[in-house]
């Protein structure tokens, strides 16, 4: 219930759904290369 609060737990305790852990990745990746770049 507290996914919103916390992503990172609530996405490590749900392997059913690993494509939302894989979105998670790639949206941190996004954000650093963005980071990197701007």
């Amino acid at each position: 219930m507290t996914r919103t609060k916390e992503p990172g737990p609530a996405v490590c305790g749900e392997p059913d759904s690993p494509r939302l852990s894989y979105v998670k990745l790639a949206l941190l990746m996004f954000e650093q290369i963005l980071n990197f770049y701007l």
